[in-house]
């Protein structure tokens, strides 16, 4: 009995002198490199890392929708989904299939799913701000040019739709047509909401920063890339281009914000594209993947700290941290 466990000592130990020289054999990006576990102190990050997909409505590219989302749940990222509140001047309440099936995916995929207010009619007015990206005028705002009082009605209206059909009320607001203005934030405010995501060329002209901030209680979080090239076309960016802007971002430890419209991954090829691109990003070490409302409330709380070449994070104490290998 003692040569048989000698014997099988001698085994074991061997086992593991080979995986500790062969493991590290193998190139990094062959290994998993992504894991959620829990955190009880801060850790250090390169770079945070936020997808945001916009337009989800009933009835809007469904099946588009839903395979998008599921490219998230497949590579355990999280993703924040900017849902419209009416349709048709409908509340979206009123569509139980379309909100069940909401609710479903976010129940069966706790910390990955994330569901924020896109505007309320998503139309532009004609009394709004002037959207202009450049020097090119484009759509009128949905919000930013309107009376505080008005902005506040619309957004206490549709976080009211949010609600009744999710069972959960939205504290993060995406703008459509990427711009809003100091009213709209002190809606937002007043409206307990934690933060707004426009874009990052609107809050360069409007503000004068890019970098996340915050402004009466509301921290602000400009998107930094887009798949879309050319909205007329629905042209996509050339991977390289949209690779080169997260490295820009990993590279000086800023925060990276990926802008999506589901509706345009509309073949096999193109989800791939958005696959390979999260692959990419995950092949990074030191990224912590966070969602809208997760990053407002760390920033807030002082629990997500700039460190001069990158991030502080520490986690709530039930929440799953979904990051890359460190």
């Amino acid at each position: 009995m003692d040569r048989r466990r000698s014997v099988l000592l001698v085994i074991a130990v061997s086992v593991l002198l080979v995986s500790s020289v062969v493991v590290p054999a193998f190139p990094m990006y062959h290994l998993p490199h992504h894991h959620s576990y829990e955190l009880s102190e801060g850790a250090e990050y390169r770079s945070v890392v936020v997808f945001r997909n916009d337009d989800i409505e009933p009835g809007h590219s469904d099946d588009l929708r839903r395979s998008v989302n599921q490219v998230f749940i497949d590579e355990e990222v999280p993703v924040t989904n900017a849902v419209i509140p009416t349709k048709n001047g409908e509340s979206i309440a009123a569509n139980e299939s379309f909100c069940r099936n909401l609710r479903r995916q976010s129940r069966a995929n706790p910390g990955l799913i994330e569901y924020s207010l896109h505007g309320y009619r998503h139309e532009p007015n004609d009394e709004g701000a002037p959207r202009t990206n450049g020097s090119q005028s484009t759509v009128r705002s949905e919000f930013g040019g309107l009376p505080m009082d008005e902005q506040r009605e619309r957004i206490h209206e549709g976080k009211r739709i949010m609600t009744a059909c999710l069972n959960t009320t939205p504290r993060s607001f995406v703008p459509p047509y990427a711009t809003y203005d100091n009213a709209t934030v002190d809606a937002l405010a007043a409206e307990n909401f934690s933060i707004v995501a426009g874009g990052g060329w609107f809050t360069e002209s409007y503000y004068g920063r890019t970098d996340p901030f915050e402004t009466a209680s509301v921290v602000h979080l400009p998107e930094d890339q887009g798949f879309v090239e050319n909205w007329d076309t629905n042209a996509f960016h050339n991977p390289r281009t949209l690779r080169s802007q997260f490295e820009n971002a990993y590279r000086n430890g800023e925060v990276y914000v990926q802008g999506l419209h589901y509706w345009t991954f509309d073949s096999e090829r193109r989800l791939e594209h958005l696959r390979a691109f999260i692959r990419y990003v995950k092949r990074h070490d030191d990224v912590l993947f966070l969602t809208l409302e997760e990053f407002a409330d760390a920033k807030r709380d002082g629990r997500l700290t700039e460190t001069g070449n990158g991030w502080s994070y520490t986690s709530t104490d039930d929440q799953r941290v979904y990051d890359t290998d460190r």
